[in-house]
């Protein structure tokens, strides 16, 4: 007995009118599926219920709409329920003095559907708040934050390395050297959580999913007509000398006498010749925004304006060995009263304590030294236990002995008994006590207003961390340039809407994971539940249903080909790379990140059928980035070719796995403020080494490591050379509602395997689609897909 409940009242559909259900697999795939749902039309009997329910509709002239107000709807065969969902009247008919009602039930839409194809991304509701500092940034990387901060290296021309010292510049990483990742599980769960439902997953709960982060984003606009008008590269004539007054700093102001290296740039257009010749031709000023007033630095912009600015700075400072991890000189730079970066000389020397060299000259330095301190420096040479110095100041030169073994040095304090277990390092004799390095860094404030009347100077800039006395040199190759963009500079507060200003709804997060995993969603709409699987998981493979004998003798069974639905060849893949990947691509003939498989069934189509990820883009690391740390793979990001791009904060969309702190090799460590000999390992593909295996989000196997095609692979190889059949069922009312109840699953469901034996065989298929169901016959017409495993 059919039966349709409105609100409180059962109704009788005419028993002449068709009555037909349907659902298609397709419904899996495809996370917008459920948000209409199903439409079912039913013509109601005239009764003294429903003519009480729909009021004066009978009455053309009446008052009292049923229309409106919002009614409920639950279509029921027996105890059963097979739809339900909401009720409109979309017409009445009468039939003589009958009155019968056609009403339309709507139902199988689900409200987390509804809402993600409706809202931001940046709406989610993930709970993140914090500051754009480096303590915070190293404070991200343990736990289960949803929001972590980690490296990356932008694709640009570099400027070339410095010219003086035993070592290398240090270019020090600032806020702008990290860039927001999102954990994709705190994404997932909270778009569910918000719209009510729950999600019930194997695979989002996994390790390997919990390690997914998607990049996050800053607001951005178009700042091209305003760097037209009001935009400037400024650059340095000269180097410039100054010592440390008696707090440790130096100032970038030209109104301070001493102690001071003047305006930070001075040069601003492309004719200008710096201290040794050469011609600035990068250097320029649009509209004169930027200029010397009455002596000093300043910015006067056309109009009102929100402006950042990134200081470019390279710099030369004296430094004194601080420690065995740092040294002391200019370590911080005062950029006003929201950008006071504060950062750590890494002490780059190698300690030689365990590798000591006969017949070889090494400096010791003791770090917590004291006035009247006595000490001894002792070895064991050949086996047998030497005295190498006796010395009573902070550093002392030492040469070993013509051993064939050094082993086992230690040192002594006042003529202690146990060795000294503090701080102190034996380094190469003709490395100093005291010395010169230089430092790169580049720092980004956060936007202020500036005005005509009201504009920038830049007489506030200070360089400290150094002790008395030390000497200070600020190179010509320093650079300040305007940042017209709304993204958040050094010390920013952020939220999580701040980091996640990607212009996508919440529903092509889902389309996209849903292409890289071959995900099946199916939600249960009592229960609000949401289960989530790749397709390869989706299925049980544990119990096999014997439905032969539910097949109607009657009818014929039609069987097909699964390849007439494919194209010959098939290719997954991402978006177009950018930068390090464009240039890989062209270097290697390759597309990274895709695959392709060619069928070996005929009945294909012909052609090729590209499937790429409509959010994300591949990415490559690179190494030798962060001269502390060469050996650290660093996510590489932008295109430096790409002149349309003048966001230095732009990211294309891309994914990545976060594998938390990494051990680094000896002799190598991250620097402030983690200062551990390990770093944030995150990657998009990572070969592995001797302490982490590898992995990879590529579609392809690359590496010896298996790409993302293993979550196809099954359903690949069903489509090479199984068929799709047919064939009418008998299926009880209270059976199809079980379909598609996952509680318990003691019954059938669409997620079960099925044994069908006809034709000379038997074999286990999965539903397909339920392409009609009468439930007052009991009777449907479904397809059902051939599986390999039979």
């Amino acid at each position: 007995m059919i039966r349709l409940r409105i609100d409180s009242v059962v109704c009788e559909p005419t028993a002449e009118q068709p009555l037909t259900l349907a659902w298609s697999g397709d419904a899996l795939t495809d996370p917008e599926a459920g948000r209409s749902g199903a439409a079912l039309t039913l013509e109601l009997l005239s009764t003294p219920e429903t003519d009480a329910l729909f009021g004066a509709e009978c009455h053309l002239y009446g008052t009292g709409r049923f229309n409106a107000a919002l009614h409920k709807g639950e279509l029921l065969a027996g105890g059963a329920s097979l739809l339900s969902g909401t009720v409109r009247l979309v017409g009445t008919r009468w039939h003589g003095a009958e009155c019968r009602y056609c009403v339309e039930l709507r139902g199988g839409g689900h409200g987390w559907a509804r809402q993600a194809a409706k809202r931001w991304f940046r709406e989610l509701a993930v709970p993140f708040a914090g500051r754009l500092l480096p303590t915070e940034i190293v404070a991200g990387w343990s736990g289960d934050a949803p929001v972590r901060f980690l490296p990356v290296v932008r694709d640009r021309y570099e400027i070339a390395s410095g010219e003086a010292g035993l070592q290398a510049p240090e270019r020090l990483l600032a806020t702008d050297d990290y860039h927001p990742f999102l954990s994709l599980h705190a994404l997932v769960q909270a778009l569910f959580a918000e719209a009510g439902y729950t999600v019930e997953s194997a695979f989002i709960e996994s390790p390997w999913f919990r390690s997914l982060h998607m990049s996050g984003a800053y607001a951005s606009h178009d700042t091209r007509v305003r760097q037209q008008k009001m935009g400037f590269l400024a650059r340095r004539k000269a180097d410039r000398t100054a010592t440390a007054n008696a707090l440790g700093r130096v100032e970038a102001n030209p109104f301070v006498t001493h102690h001071t290296v003047g305006n930070l740039v001075d040069a601003f257009a492309p004719h200008e010749v710096d201290e040794t010749g050469a011609t600035l031709t990068d250097a320029y000023s649009a509209g004169g925004c930027l200029r010397i007033e009455e002596g000093e630095l300043c910015f006067r912009p056309l109009t009102e304006v929100s402006v950042g600015f990134e200081y470019e700075l390279r710099y030369t400072t004296d430094y004194r060995i601080r420690s065995r991890r740092r040294l002391t000189g200019f370590d911080s730079v005062w950029l006003g009263e929201d950008a006071d970066v504060r950062f750590e000389l890494a002490n780059r020397f190698e300690d030689r304590r365990e590798a000591l060299r006969p017949s070889f000259q090494y400096r010791i330095v003791v770090f917590d030294h004291a006035a009247g301190d006595r000490w001894t420096l002792r070895c064991t040479a050949d086996g047998t236990e030497t005295t190498l110095t006796e010395f009573t100041t902070r550093s002392a030169l030492v040469t070993t002995p013509a051993a064939a073994t050094l082993a086992e040095v230690r040192l002594y304090r006042n003529g202690a008994q146990a060795p000294y277990a503090e701080d102190w390092a034996l380094y190469d004799g003709y490395i100093g006590e005291t010395g010169r390095t230089e430092v790169q860094i580049t720092v980004r404030t956060s936007p202020e207003t500036v005005t005509p009347t009201a504009p920038k100077y830049f007489r506030q800039i200070a360089f400290y961390g150094a002790e008395a006395g030390m000497s200070f040199t600020l190179s010509r190759r320093c650079r300040l340039r305007p940042c017209f963009s709304s993204a958040p500079g050094y010390g920013a507060a952020l939220t999580f809407a701040d980091v996640a200003r990607h212009e996508i709804r919440q529903a092509e997060l889902l389309r996209a994971l849903a292409h890289l995993f071959d995900l099946r969603f199916h939600t249960d709409e009592q229960l609000k539940r949401v289960y989530i699987e790749p397709a390869c998981d989706f299925y049980d493979t544990t119990t096999a249903w014997e439905w032969s004998d539910r097949i109607l003798g009657d009818t014929s069974i039609e069987g097909a080909d699964r390849a007439l639905e494919i194209h010959e060849r098939q290719t997954w893949g991402y978006r177009d790379g950018d930068g390090a990947v464009a240039r890989y691509d062209a270097a290697h003939d390759t597309r990274f990140g895709r695959w392709s498989r060619t069928t070996t069934s005929k009945a294909a189509k012909e052609g090729e059928e590209v499937s790429l990820n409509g959010l994300f883009a591949p990415t490559l690391c690179r190494t030798d980035v962060y001269v502390n740390a060469p050996s650290a793979p660093i996510l590489c990001v932008g295109d430096r070719d790409d002149a349309a791009v003048d966001d230095a904060t732009a990211l294309t969309p891309r994914i990545v796995r976060w594998m938390g702190l990494h051990d680094l090799p000896a002799g190598e460590r991250w620097g402030y403020p983690l200062d551990e000999a390990r770093y944030p390992l995150a990657a998009f593909h990572f070969a592995g080494d001797d302490r982490t295996a590898g992995f990879t989000l590529c579609f392809e196997d690359r590496d010896g490591l298996e790409g993302l095609h293993r979550f196809r692979d099954a359903r690949a190889a069903a489509e090479d050379d199984r068929q799709r059949v047919t064939l009418r069922l008998r299926i009880a009312p209270d059976e199809y509602a079980a379909l598609f109840r996952f509680d318990g699953e003691a019954h059938p469901t669409i997620r079960s395997r099925f044994r069908f034996g006809f034709a000379g065989g038997t074999s286990l298929f999965t539903l397909r689609a339920v392409e009609t169901y009468d439930p007052r016959e009991g009777v449907a017409r479904c397809t059902f897909d051939r599986l390999s495993c039979d």
